[in-house]
Formats: structure tokens, sequence, C-alpha cells
């Protein structure tokens, strides 16, 4: 509890409620170092049905939807390449870090931060979920397309596969001009 005086940050990734078996919760450090941020990243929150389950990426990104978005378009469900939901998890306690820093200047007081898994992965597909919401349009896999910006998507050439996006109607001309008989082939009457 010493080391907790000096600091200004405690960033934890225990399932919640191990820490307190210890004095190492943030009702016990607040008391000795009311200073302190107190970050906790934990699986599905600190409270609720899933809070005592350890948090894994894969778990997080399944549950929470991006799995059911990734991959050929009628293929399964597909992990990406790097562990988005941990990276961007942490990237959201950095921010709510740096957030309480800013307020702790003002204020001279610490708070507590709780972060997770699943609201983070829930928050990353805000777009997906409003689709839903406002149009009642379900997911789907799109495999390397866009749903709605053509192209933009990996094609597959003799040598390898090359990567196309046009997000507007003059980049989609100078791809045209670039590639005349190929995406004239894809996209037959709009080169």
């Amino acid at each position: 509890m010493s080391i907790a005086i000096n600091s200004d940050v405690l960033v934890e990734n225990f399932v919640p409620g191990k820490l307190s078996s210890y004095g190492l919760d943030y009702e016990n450090l607040n008391k000795v170092a009311p200073h302190l941020i107190y970050c906790s990243i934990t699986g599905f929150g600190s409270t609720g049905p899933y809070s005592t389950r350890p948090g894994f990426d894969v778990i997080a990104a399944s549950i929470g939807g991006l799995l059911n978005i990734t991959g050929p378009e009628n293929g399964e469900p597909c992990k990406i390449g790097v562990a988005m939901t941990d990276l961007s998890t942490g990237l959201y306690a950095h921010g709510a870090i740096m957030a309480a820093l800013l307020q702790r200047m003002k204020t001279s007081k610490g708070q507590k931060i709780d972060c997770n898994l699943l609201s983070t992965q829930a928050s990353l597909l805000v777009n997906i979920s409003s689709n839903f919401l406002n149009g009642k349009k379900e997911a789907k896999r799109w495999g390397t397309a866009h749903e709605s910006i053509v192209p933009y998507q990996a094609f597959e050439t003799k040598d390898g596969y090359i990567t196309l996006a046009a997000a507007s109607n003059r980049q989609f001309k100078i791809l045209c001009e670039i590639f005349p008989h190929s995406l004239s082939l894809l996209y037959m009457d709009t080169c």
C-alpha cells in the first residue's frame, strides 16, 4: 500500500474482487492515497452476470459481434489478425486516465476508472448496431469488401492480391482510368 501513496496511477486487470482480498481495491487505496487514479480493466465489467469471468480478446470480440461480421461473405466467423479488443480497451483506458489526471489537477482528487473488453467492443461496432437499430439492417460478413463503398476490397491477381479503395466518384473515375479493363468487368456500366 505504501507504493500507492507515491504513485499517480494504478492500472490493474484482475477479475473483480481479487485485489480486495489483498486490501488493494479502490476503496482501501483511496483511504491512504485519495489522489490516486485507479484504473480497472476487466473482461466484462465490475458488476453483472459475467463480471467474475476472466476476459479474453477473442471471447469479447465474439460476444460483442466482431467475429460475426469478419470473414468471407459465406464463410465462418473469423478472428481478425490482431487483438483489436485488447488494444482498443488499452487506448480507451489511456484516454480515461489522461482525463482523470487533468481532472485531478483541478480538484486534487483521484478517481476510479472502469474499462472492460465487452463495452469497448460494443462501442467499436456502434455503426453496425446503429444500422440495425435505425434500419433493422442485419449485419453480415463482407470479406474485404465494404457495404457501401465500391471498390473497397482486395482483388486476386496472377501474382498476389491488390487492394483498391475509392471513397468518392472522383476517386472511382481515376481508378477506372488506371484499370479500364479490369474494373469494367467488375462494374459494367459505371466505368
